[in-house]
């Protein structure tokens, strides 16, 4: 899905990239994000538990 902003490229959604990428980018975010981001859809919910409990 791509979202239009008005200004600049139009964007894509964050839980529209292959879990592999989000799993890469949630390895840098401290726990508290990483608690924040698995709050926001039951995919990325998956990807930033991965990363907590390893």
């Amino acid at each position: 899905m791509v979202v239009e902003t008005g200004c600049g490229p139009p964007m894509k959604r964050l839980d529209t990239l292959p879990n592999e990428l989000i799993g890469e980018i949630a390895i840098s975010l401290d726990n508290g994000t990483l608690a924040t981001l698995s709050l926001v859809s039951r995919k990325l919910r998956a990807v930033a538990q991965g990363v907590l409990y390893r």
